[in-house]
């Protein structure tokens, strides 16, 4: 079995959690995926996610041998048109030695819509509704997920990990425009490995 070590730069905890446990869905006879948690990097915004992804992605993959590498950044709005451009504005920056490695996922709003979705799913599981949450404000989002608007992370982190488990890919791909975007450049990225 092959293990792939991953790299990640993104706004907050909830991203990586979540991040994690997506990526063990794909964990088969053939490979896995192993976090580095020693990686030094590290972002707690936005902001900073901007500043340092592109320099993250070279020592990463370069001086930390990792496999993949994953950029993690909200779109902090809810105009699905601005996820390509962002999407593309980003790549350009990337030494194109490690395009091929990296996976750059940007929620529409927040990383709590894709969550908002999955508590709907894990509330009612024979669902077919399909609703269009991501227009909702990201304040509300938080609220409905973590019945707060400013959770901590000790009070978050444990509702990313429970939702995130187990995640219903397919389900969630169907719901989502920029959670099938980030699948599919996964699907992608597997596919040359």
């Amino acid at each position: 079995m092959r293990i792939l070590k991953y790299g990640f730069l993104g706004e907050d905890e909830a991203q990586k959690i979540f991040l994690k446990n997506y990526l063990a869905a794909f964990e088969s006879a053939d490979f896995s995926f192993e976090f580095d948690e020693y990686f030094p990097l590290k972002a707690k915004d936005r902001g900073s996610v901007k500043k340092l992804f592109v320099e993250a992605i070279q020592f990463g993959i370069s001086v930390y041998q990792q496999d993949i590498f994953f950029v993690g950044i909200d779109l902090d709005d809810a105009e699905q048109a601005k996820l390509l451009t962002l999407f593309e504005e980003m790549k350009a920056q990337i030494n194109p030695r490690f395009k091929d490695q990296t996976c750059i996922f940007i929620p529409i709003q927040c990383i709590e819509h894709w969550l908002w979705y999955l508590k709907m799913k894990k509330e009612n599981p024979n669902t077919t509704k399909n609703e269009i949450i991501e227009k909702q404000p990201r304040p509300r989002a938080k609220e409905v997920v973590y019945g707060s608007k400013r959770p901590s992370n000790e009070l978050s982190n444990p509702i990313v990990d429970s939702l995130s488990k187990d995640t219903d890919i397919e389900w969630l791909k169907n719901r989502s425009e920029s959670f099938r975007h980030f699948h599919n450049q996964v699907n992608q990225l597997l596919s040359r490995l």
